[in-house]
């Protein structure tokens, strides 16, 4: 049973937030566990000499062919699609890096999901298509991985990882065999087609399920897979040969069936739940895969650790030039969309009220309202936006001479957007029905727009806020932060970016794109009015307490934060990666310095570890708008950038950057004895 106040619904939440963070503590659990399990019993000296030791020039073709074999698997990609609806290989290799970044980055390989919304925004490929393809890719890399090591097993050592791997590849190869069977099967597409016939969610999405089943011809074609597979085994060939070189570039004498090992066992093992990049178990992987060739675990480790940043940090950067190509995190500034048809206002100003349980307020804005509109002269209409009020406030409204319309989706952006299309003025003031604006200002709004502005925004600091109307700390603090945000992100040029009072020209909201539901609204708003070039003002305002018995709806930490959220996701690419880039310098150039003491490694491990939560927090923004761009009807992402899972990749990150900090205190204090050691010897021979 679920009462009428939606107990069960709450359960409901309850039981998917602790699945959430149930999933995130596992895969921080994971994680945590096979770093300890790759660091145990390895000598910190045998690391760092095997580092030392290491011919580092391999690691340039290594990184080119690791490039190379990202640009054979974009070209797969392409042609895993149905013929004559492929999108072009350029564009999959920068969505593929777009996918490989926030692998990186965020946890339960997100980037899979990522880059398919991506390439979707690009081109225009279906996205359920998109996902068919990922499943595809998935069982031609099985079969591809499976292959590869099963050739070299007569020339490998006997033990575990030939056991345990061998097991693997041929499980693999019998999953992709029984895909292939499902996918060919014509009885199982018969019952397929009759389920959905019977199942009306599925009936209803028949259009989709039918783009989506063209995607599997790659399975049911000879001729198809044939061609597919065979650039699998190229772009997986030479990922082996750019392994083989990480390999000679630090551990020297190993025959090439042991870079293969590697490749396979790291594979296979990033198929493990855990936290972003696969911390922790693709190291673990990878030192096995050497101590299986009677590798030491210091030196095993050594290339685990290169092996890891040789896969990855390449292919960061290009995921970044991906984010503004592809116009997910623009690196220049978007091109304004050109200008849709409005409908005809029939009068000159239309007054949009949000409300929300307004009684003590309501009625007196709405005759305010009419006050200046017969103030300006001008012919009009009061609309107020109810958003779901219980305590009788449209019927005081409606009384007081408003057309009320309902909304029934809760939001101060959702009131708005309901009332702007129900609104039918050539201009339209917007303010809020809490008693604090002023309406009578009217004339000076509609005055500014009749001369050619099309937004005009109200300015409390440049106009007067009476005594009690505005906290101190929106004052000083909320207020100039967010303006000051908007202003060096955007150059908006306004004082008070958040006024409520506000009065857009009708022609120009198409070409503002509203569609944001929350408080975000505001600066929404103001963004995409620079944006799209339009032409703002700034009029000085009276800004007024709420009188007794009227209670604000504003969350001041939730919804600032949530503004910053909305800011730095539009803000350009350049304008987050330079902070971003500052800091990793800055971190590398105290780390690396002659003669570093203590005090600068600590520094430097500190600011890079900034740098690395900054860049998670980056990709987290660039999901998230990926989100609004599609109207929240993405889930999947919005459990991808939940603040649980973001909160356990920044432990991870802060978890390995402590035990690397660790690591080097364990080095500094050995280097300081034997530093020590040295000069009591050279004191006593100079003694003697």
């Amino acid at each position: 049973m679920v009462d009428e106040h939606g107990t069960g619904s709450r359960t409901w939440s309850q039981l998917r937030l602790r699945g959430r963070l149930a999933q995130a503590v596992v895969g921080i659990a994971v994680s945590t566990l096979f770093v300890w399990l790759a660091f145990t019993n390895v000598s910190l000296h045998e690391v760092t000499g095997s580092l030392a030791g290491a011919r580092w020039r391999w690691l340039v073709p290594a990184t080119a062919l690791l490039l190379l074999s990202v640009a054979l698997r974009a070209i797969r990609w392409s042609m895993l699609y149905p013929a004559g609806r492929r999108p072009g290989p350029g564009a999959c290799f920068w969505a593929m890096n777009v996918g490989y970044l926030a692998n990186a980055l965020l946890p339960f390989r997100a980037g899979e999901v990522i880059r398919v919304i991506t390439l979707s925004r690009e081109t225009g490929a279906s996205t359920s298509q998109g996902f068919v393809t990922i499943v595809l890719e998935r069982v031609f890399d099985l079969v591809t991985v499976a292959v590869l090591f099963l050739v070299v097993v007569p020339w490998l050592p006997a033990g575990w990882a030939r056991t345990s791997l061998t097991a693997i590849s041929v499980v693999a190869l019998v999953a992709a065999a029984i895909c292939v069977a499902v996918a060919r099967s014509v009885r199982l597409r018969r019952i397929a087609r009759s389920l959905v016939r019977r199942i009306p969610p599925l009936e209803r999405r028949v259009g989709g399920l039918r783009t989506a089943a063209e995607a599997l011809e790659p399975l049911q074609s000879p001729r198809a897979a044939g061609i597919v597979l065979a650039w699998s085994f190229l772009s997986w060939i030479v990922l082996l040969a750019s392994t083989v070189m990480v390999e000679h570039a630090v551990v020297h004498g190993l025959p090439w069936q042991s870079g293969d090992v590697a490749l396979v066992a790291t594979t296979y093992a990033q198929a493990i739940p855990s936290s972003a990049a696969s911390i922790g178990v693709f190291e673990e992987a990878a030192r096995q895969s050497l101590a299986a060739f009677g590798v030491a675990s210091g030196a095993a480790l050594a290339f685990a650790l290169t092996y890891h940043a040789v896969s990855v940090l390449p292919l960061l950067p290009l995921g970044l030039i991906g984010l503004g190509r592809m116009g997910v995190r623009t690196l220049l500034p978007d091109v304004p969309a050109p200008p849709l048809p409005a409908p005809e206002a029939s009068l000159e100003v239309s007054v949009v009220i949000p409300c929300l349980n307004e009684r003590e307020t309501i009625e007196r804005s709405v005759r305010n309202a009419w006050q200046g509109i017969a103030l300006a002269g001008a012919d009009g209409e009061v609309v107020v936006a109810d958003n779901g009020s219980t305590d009788g406030s449209a019927d005081l409204a409606r009384a007081a001479g408003a057309r009320v319309i309902h909304e029934s989706r809760r939001g101060y952006g959702s009131a708005y957007l309901a009332g702007l299309a129900a609104s039918r003025g050539r201009y339209i003031l917007m303010g809020d029905g809490d008693g604090t604006y002023d309406f009578t200002a009217l004339p000076d709004f509609l005055a500014l727009c009749r001369g050619g502005a099309e937004l005009v925004m109200g300015s409390r600091l440049r106009g007067t806020i009476l005594p009690g109307a505005m906290p101190w700390h929106h004052r000083w603090i909320g207020n100039p932060v967010l303006t000051g945000l908007l202003n060096v992100l955007f150059r908006t040029g306004v004082s008070d970016a958040h006024c409520g009072l506000r009065m857009v020209a009708r022609s120009a909201l198409p070409r503002l794109e509203l569609r944001t539901p929350g408080m975000e609204f505001a600066s929404e708003m103001v963004i995409n009015a620079k944006r799209a070039n339009l032409r703002i003002a700034e009029t000085p305002i009276t800004y007024s307490p709420r009188p007794a018995g009227s209670h604000s709806k504003l969350h001041s930490v939730r919804d600032g934060l949530r503004h910053v959220r909305y800011i730095l996701a539009w803000a350009s690419g350049t304008s987050l990666a330079a902070p971003i880039g500052a800091l990793a310098g800055i971190g590398l150039v105290l780390l690396m310095l002659p003669g570093a003491t203590l005090q600068d490694v600590a520094a430097g491990a500190v600011i890079l570890t900034a740098a690395a939560l900054a860049l998670q927090a980056a990709a987290s923004l660039a999901v998230w708008r990926l989100i609004t761009l599609h109207d929240g009807g993405l889930p999947v992402l919005r459990r991808l950038v939940d603040r649980r899972f973001l909160v356990a990749t920044a432990a991870v990150t802060v978890a390995v950057a402590a035990l690397a900090a660790t690591d080097y205190v364990h080095r500094f204090e050995q280097h300081g004895h034997h530093a020590t050691a040295r000069e009591h010897s050279l004191t006593r021979a100079s003694g003697s």
